[in-house]
């Protein structure tokens, strides 16, 4: 059902799909940092899946309507980390507590993606006979002879198969404030991060221009495309 150009029912398949996502995200990073020394996560209530928490509604309605958004950030305080066992400070363990806390979010991402496409692969060789880019484009089209039932989970897990592998390979861009900006500065010296860190605003501007240019879109299109038959071919070898 198409209304002003908006796809209803796609859209009404990624809200849940985008909340649970972000969450499961955040979550992940939140997690993370609790359990690497940061115990801030758990008084500031950040240890939950419930998107109430997690969602920031002005970066959920950006996402909706203009592709590109955000969620509530995970305050994280490095300082945290740096303790030793012995209570020592230690700059090293710091540096590899923020990638791992960095990395936590795009991991769940890729796990939730690899769940999705356990479940979708096999549907999708059932009732597509392996049209698998067709199941969250086409697949309410009268063309395929299919129980609306498992019209709305396929619409769903194919959603959540391909936004989850968007926000994996996004996030992991070396730019900041994204996490692959965390990881990739935790293996520079501090000469060379200090560098990073002042020249974080030109390159951060540099991305909103290609965001906004659709560039950024062409050059990871072909990514998420072949991860997501990856995905489907990595599924069916699991099954």
């Amino acid at each position: 059902m198409i209304f002003g150009g908006i796809n209803i029912l796609e859209l009404c398949a990624q809200i849940p799909v985008l909340m649970f996502s972000l969450s499961f995200h955040e979550f992940f990073h939140s997690f993370t940092a609790y359990k690497m020394g940061d115990y801030s996560q758990k008084s500031e209530g950040r240890l939950t899946l419930n998107p109430l928490v997690h969602i920031d509604w002005i970066g959920f309605f950006m996402v909706l309507v203009a592709r590109f958004g955000w969620a509530k950030p995970v305050m994280i305080d490095p300082n945290n980390f740096a303790k030793g066992e012995g209570g020592e400070a230690d700059n090293r363990r710091m540096k590899r507590a923020m990638a791992l806390t960095a990395a936590a979010g795009p991991a769940a991402n890729l796990l939730l993606a690899l769940i999705a496409a356990i479940i979708l692969a096999p549907l999708s060789v059932h009732y597509l006979d392996v049209r698998f880019f067709m199941v969250f484009t086409d697949i309410m089209s009268a063309e395929f002879q299919i129980p609306m039932y498992a019209r709305v989970i396929m619409m769903l897990l194919g959603n959540m198969l391909q936004l989850n592998l968007v926000l994996a390979v996004f996030n992991m861009l070396p730019i900041p404030p994204l996490d692959g900006s965390k990881i990739f500065s935790a293996f520079l010296s501090p000469r060379l991060y200090f560098k990073f860190i002042r020249g974080s605003s030109v390159t951060s501007i540099i991305f909103v221009v290609l965001i906004l240019t659709g560039a950024a879109d062409r050059v990871l299109s072909p990514i998420i495309s072949f991860l997501y038959l990856g995905f489907f071919y990595l599924s069916l070898l699991i099954l």
